[in-house]
């Protein structure tokens, strides 16, 4: 499960939808924006505040998401011998282990077991598992 700071990151990094690329170039236009205190003349005191905090957001959304993403393929990959033998003991008891095709039906016996694993074990739902 996740703990409660990891559910806090993770609830920021999906704030706001745009893709990797999307919010690199924005990103890039803040800092080019801040650096060279390129705004409007009509913008207020308050609005440039928020476009450095939006920066900081965004800068701090990139670093945090490679650590999800690291600790979350670290705990995916912990999973996987207890879904290999969860897949071994589901495919012996369903008689489907010396049909000509037993990889197949193992590949898809494991990835059942993965998903289960995952949703069980790290609490993430199925239609959002990678």
């Amino acid at each position: 499960m996740l703990t409660e700071r990891e559910g806090k990151e993770r609830e920021v990094l999906q704030g706001i939808k745009l893709t990797k690329e999307a919010e690199s170039a924005l990103l890039k236009l803040l800092k080019h924006v801040l650096k060279g205190k390129l705004f409007p003349e009509d913008m207020s005191i308050k609005e440039k505040g928020l476009i450095a905090d939006f920066k900081q957001l965004l800068s701090y959304r990139k670093q945090t998401r490679s650590f999800i993403n690291d600790d979350y393929e670290r705990a995916r990959t912990e999973l996987v011998p207890e879904a290999e033998a969860l897949a071994y003991v589901e495919l012996r008891e369903s008689g489907d282990n010396d049909l000509p095709d037993w990889e197949d039906r193992w590949n898809i016996y494991f990835h059942r077991a993965m998903k289960q694993l995952v949703f069980e074990k790290l609490g993430i739902k199925e239609e959002s598992y990678g």
